[in-house]
C-alpha cells in the first residue's frame, strides 16, 4: 500500500471534527488551500477562484528580489496546484486555459524577476499541468500547435525552452505536421534562433536527416557544422559526418569564428576512426598551432604516433612551445586565453615525465604562480633549496592579499617551507626567516598574531 493510501486510510478513520481543525489549520498557511476551500464553502465557481489565486500568485507590481523569489515561486507553484483538482473534477478544459492565462502573465512578470531559471521551473509545471488538461480534455491539436508556436516565438526569457520536445506526445500527428506548417512558413520570412531551435525539436522525431536539413538552414558559424557532425555521429554515420566537418572548415576556415576550434577537434576525431591518420595529424597540428595546450599536445602525439612520425612532431611543436614570449616580453594580444610565459611547455615536460626540463623551461619563460608552486613541490624532497625559493615567494605574494584567506595560505606553505628547511638542517633560517616576515608586515595586526601562534622561533 503506497503512503498516499495508508494516508487516506487514516483520514478516513477521523471525525469530521478532527478533520475540519486540521484543514483550517492548514488553510491558515496556504492561501490556495484557503482560497479552495472558502470557493466550496459559499459556492462560488472554482475555476474563477483559481483565476483570481493564479493572478494574485504571479503578478509582480514592483520587483521580485533574491530573498524574496523563492517565496515568489513557491506561492506560484501552490496556486497551480489548483488546476489539478480542477482536472481531476473534471474540468480539464478550463484548466488548460488557465495554464495558458498562467503561462502568459509569466512571461509578462519574468522581467521582474530575478533568477529567472527559478520562473522557468514554475513554468515548466504550468505546462506540465498543461498538457494533462489537453490530454484530458482532448483539445484541437492543431489549434493548440498553433498556441504553442506563438508562445515559443514570443518567449524572450527560456520558459519554453524545450517546450516542442515536451508537448510532441499530447500534439499527435496533427499537431506536428500543424507546428511544422507554421514554422516553414515564418522561416521563410527570415531566420531567427527560435525559429531555428523550435523546427530542430519538431523535425527530431522525423529522423536525423531531417534535422540535419533544418541545422543547415543557418550556417554562417563553425559550431552549426559542428551539431551537423554530433548528430551524425549518434547515428553512426561518420563518413557523412567527416564530409560535412571538411565543409565547414573549408567554408568557415578563413575567418574568425570562436567555433573552428571545436570544428577542428572533431574532423581530428573522425579522421582518427577513419584510418586518415594523415589528415588527423595535419588537422591536429592546426589545431595545435591556433590554440596550444597540454590537451592539444597530447591529441597530436597520439595521431602522430598512429602515423609514425611522432619525432618530428614533437621537435616541431616543443620548438613552438618554448617560442611563446616569456613572462615580461611584450606579444600580440590573443584570440583567447593563454596561459602566462612557458605555462604550457611546462605542462607538457611534466606529462612526458621531464621534471627537470620542466624546472628550466620555468627559470627561462616563467610561467603561472600554481604552476611555480607544483614544480616546487615536486623538488622538495630532491632540490629543497630550489623549493624554498619557491615557497617564499609565494607565502610574501599570499600576504599582500591582506584577508583572510591569504593569510590562511600563507601559513601552511610556511609549513612547507619549514619541512625544506629541516630537509636542509637549516631550520635558523627558518626562523630569521619568520622574524623577518613578522617584522615586514607589522602593520597587519590579525597575520602577526595568527604567525605568532602558528609559528613561534625556536
Amino acid at each position: 500500500m503506497s503512503d498516499h493510501e495508508n494516508l487516506r486510510k487514516f483520514l478516513a478513520g477521523q471525525s469530521p471534527a478532527w478533520l475540519a481543525d486540521r484543514l483550517v489549520r492548514a488553510a491558515g498557511r496556504d492561501r490556495a488551500l484557503l482560497a479552495e476551500l472558502q470557493s466550496a464553502a459559499s459556492g462560488r465557481d472554482a475555476v474563477q477562484t483559481a483565476r483570481q489565486e493564479l493572478d494574485r500568485a504571479i503578478f509582480v507590481s514592483g520587483f521580485v528580489d533574491e530573498e524574496e523569489v523563492g517565496t515568489y515561486v513557491a506561492g506560484i507553484d501552490r496556486a497551480l496546484e489548483m488546476l489539478a483538482g480542477l482536472i481531476d473534477s473534471g474540468h480539464a478544459a478550463q484548466a488548460a486555459g488557465l495554464a495558458e492565462h498562467a503561462l502568459q502573465l509569466m512571461h509578462e512578470s519574468a522581467e521582474s524577476v530575478n533568477y529567472e531559471y527559478e520562473l522557468a521551473e514554475c513554468a515548466g509545471f504550468a505546462q506540465e499541468l498543461h498538457r494533462r488538461a489537453c490530454l484530458a480534455a482532448d483539445v484541437d491539436r492543431r489549434a493548440l500547435a498553433a498556441w504553442l508556436f506563438d508562445s515559443v516565438s514570443r518567449d524572450d526569457y527560456g520558459l519554453f525552452h524545450s517546450a516542442v520536445a515536451d508537448y510532441t506526445q499530447v500534439l499527435g500527428e496533427p499537431g506536428m505536421e500543424r507546428l511544422r506548417e507554421l514554422i516553414d512558413t515564418a522561416m521563410a520570412t527570415g531566420m531567427r534562433y527560435p525559429l531555428l531551435q523550435m523546427a530542430e525539436q519538431a523535425v527530431r522525431p522525423l529522423g536525423v536527416d531531417a534535422v540535419v536539413d533544418v541545422l543547415a538552414k543557418d550556417l554562417r558559424a563553425a559550431r552549426q557544422y559542428t551539431r551537423i557532425c554530433q548528430e551524425l555521429i549518434s547515428a553512426g554515420r561518420d563518413e557523412q559526418a567527416l564530409e560535412w566537418a571538411r565543409r565547414g572548415l573549408k567554408e568557415r576556415g578563413s575567418e574568425r569564428d570562436h567555433g573552428l576550434s571545436e570544428l577542428r577537434v572533431i574532423t581530428v576525431s573522425l579522421c582518427g576512426r577513419l584510418d586518415k591518420p594523415t589528415e588527423a595529424v595535419e588537422l591536429a597540428w592546426e589545431e595545435f598551432a591556433a590554440n596550444p595546450s597540454l590537451e592539444a599536445y597530447k591529441r597530436l602525439c597520439e595521431h602522430a604516433v598512429t602515423e609514425g612520425t611522432w619525432p618530428s612532431w614533437r621537435d616541431r611543436a616543443l620548438a613552438a612551445l618554448r617560442a611563446q614570449p616569456r613572462i615580461g616580453e611584450s606579444s600580440p594580444v590573443p584570440d583567447s586565453y593563454r596561459p602566462p610565459g612557458h605555462s604550457t611547455l611546462i605542462h607538457v615536460l611534466l606529462w612526458e615525465g621531464d621534471e627537470e626540463a620542466a624546472w628550466r623551461a620555468a627559470q627561462q619563460g616563467g610561467c603561472a604562480d600554481a604552476l611555480w608552486l607544483e614544480l616546487a613541490r615536486r623538488r622538495t624532497s630532491t632540490h629543497p633549496a630550489d623549493a624554498a625559493t619557491v615557497l617564499r615567494q609565494q607565502i610574501e605574494a599570499a600576504v599582500a592579499l591582506t584577508k583572510r584567506d591569504g593569510y590562511d595560505r600563507a601559513l601552511s606553505l610556511l609549513a612547507e617551507l619549514r619541512a625544506c628547511h629541516e630537509r636542509m638542517d637549516t631550520l635558523d633560517q627558518f626562523d630569521d626567516y619568520v622574524t623577518w616576515l613578522r617584522n615586514a608586515n607589522s602593520r597587519k595586526h590579525s597575520f602577526t598574531a595568527r604567525l605568532k601562534n602558528a609559528c613561534q622561533p625556536r
